[in-house]
C-alpha cells in the first residue's frame, strides 16, 4: 500500500460520528478527503433506531425459463406462469426469497436448480421459496412454504393407507391402487410393471419383490423425479406416495434405481 504523502480537504477532522476516506480522485498524488456520516451508513444497513438488519423488496420479476434475478433487493414477487428451470447468476452466497403470485412449475435440476426431494414443484399463489446461489448461476432451494399449509405444518401431504388385502402379482402387469401392498414374483429379467395415477393425495403403495427370476421395471403414469423405477434383487421393498407432483419414492429397502 502506498504511503499518503499529501492530504487535502479535511477542514474539521474531529467531526463526531464521521468516517473519513482518503482517495486520489484525479491520480495527481494528492489524496482528497471524502467523509461518510456513520449514522447515514448505519441507516442504510439497519432499520432506523434499531438493531434489525434491513433488507429490501426488489422490483417484481416476470417468470421466465431462466428467471432474471434482480439485484435491487432480497425479496421479490414473481409474476406470470412460465415454468422456471434456472435462475440467472447474481453472486455466490446470495440468498433471496421469492413470493409467487400465480401457479407455475419449478423444474428440478441436479445442479442448476436443486429443489427439496429432487422433485418439481407446482407453485400456488402466495407460496414462498428461499433460494441460495451456491455456485455461479447454480441455485438451491433451502426452504419452501405453502400458503395453504396450516401454521406449524411441515409436510405437504399426510400419509394415507388403504385397508385391503395385498395384491399378488406375477410377471408383467399392473400394480393396483386398491390395496396398500403388492407382493411381486418376477418371471423374467425385466418384467414390465405399470402404476396408474391415484386420486388420493398421500396414498401409500408398497411393492415387495418376494420371488426372484430377474427383476422388474416399474413405469408409473406419473413419477416425480423420473420415469421408471428398476429393481433387480429379490427382497427389495419400495414405498411410493402419491403427491401433487405424482408418485414419489419415499422409502426403499435395498437398491431401487430411478431413471
Amino acid at each position: 500500500m502506498a504511503k499518503v504523502t499529501s492530504y487535502a480537504g479535511v477542514t474539521t477532522p474531529n467531526d463526531a460520528g464521521v468516517l473519513y476516506i482518503a482517495i486520489d480522485t484525479d491520480a495527481n498524488g494528492v489524496f482528497e478527503s471524502r467523509k461518510i456520516t456513520l449514522q447515514v451508513l448505519r441507516d442504510t444497513l439497519y432499520t432506523t433506531s434499531s438493531k434489525i438488519f434491513k433488507e429490501s423488496k426488489g422490483t417484481d420479476i416476470a417468470s421466465a425459463t431462466i428467471l432474471p434475478m434482480g439485484i435491487d433487493g432480497n425479496y421479490f414477487d414473481v409474476t406470470g406462469i412460465v415454468a422456471i428451470t434456472g435462475i440467472s447468476a447474481v453472486s455466490v452466497g446470495v440468498s433471496v426469497t421469492l413470493h409467487f403470485d400465480s401457479a407455475l412449475v419449478l423444474t428440478n435440476h441436479a445442479t442448476n436448480l436443486i429443489l427439496p426431494g429432487g422433485a418439481n414443484i407446482t407453485t400456488a399463489a402466495g407460496d414462498h421459496a428461499e433460494f441460495r446461489e451456491y455456485d455461479v448461476g447454480l441455485w438451491r432451494c433451502v426452504n419452501y412454504q405453502r400458503a395453504a399449509l396450516a401454521p406449524g405444518s411441515t409436510s405437504e401431504v399426510v400419509a394415507r393407507y388403504i385397508d385391503a388385502a395385498p395384491q399378488a402379482l406375477s410377471g408383467a402387469g399392473a400394480v393396483d391402487i386398491v390395496s396398500p401392498v403388492t407382493n411381486f414374483t418376477s418371471v423374467g429379467a425385466t418384467d414390465a410393471l405399470t402404476l396408474v395415477d391415484s386420486t388420493l393425495v398421500g396414498q401409500v403403495k408398497v411393492i415387495n419383490h418376494e420371488v426372484d427370476a430377474g427383476g422388474y421395471v416399474l413405469t408409473p403414469t406419473t413419477l416425480s423425479g423420473g420415469t421408471t423405477i428398476t429393481v433387480t434383487d429379490v427382497g427389495v421393498s419400495i414405498t411410493l406416495m402419491w403427491t401433487a407432483s405424482g408418485w414419489r419414492l419415499v422409502g426403499q429397502s435395498g437398491v431401487a434405481t430411478i431413471a
